[in-house]
């Protein structure tokens, strides 16, 4: 969970006539994501608080994960180790949540490694990038090969 924005009110002394936050609800669970959601609507619309809240859902990104096991995974490693790069399983938001609840097998090749994501301080490594676009491409070539 992250609240990524808050707004509202008119001077620091008074009462905001109007205020709002966003907040960003994550998991590779879908079942674990249901259960944030619904704990966190029950505390914006709980009867005992007497405030007019609205909801207002601005974007969905589906929860999922890619199985270790699965041919996909194992053969982005695989190149990965080929190339000398440590392969890391590590839970992300990416593009690849949105093929989760399809049953589309999906996965993100990271190319490089950082540190500060979504931060002013976010940086990244320029000297593996050729080596991770190599890795990703040799993946994609070898596609084919897998038995699915």
């Amino acid at each position: 969970m992250n609240v990524g924005l808050i707004e509202g009110g008119e001077s620091v002394n008074s009462r905001a006539q109007r205020a709002e936050f966003l907040v960003d609800l994550r998991s590779g669970d879908p079942a674990a994501l249901d259960r944030l959601r619904a704990a966190a609507r029950a505390v914006l619309e709980d009867p005992a608080v007497p405030l007019g809240v609205s909801v207002h859902v601005i974007g969905e990104r589906p929860a999922g994960q890619l199985d270790p096991g699965h041919p996909l995974a194992t053969l982005a490693a695989q190149v990965l180790r080929e190339a000398g790069i440590p392969p890391r399983l590590t839970a992300a938001s990416t593009d690849a949540n949105a093929a989760y609840p399809r049953g589309i097998p999906a996965l993100t090749l990271g190319i490089t490694t950082g540190e500060g994501t979504h931060t002013e301080q976010e940086w990244i490594d320029i000297d593996p990038v050729a080596a991770g676009l190599a890795a990703l491409a040799a993946t994609v070539a070898r596609l084919d090969e897998q038995e699915w």
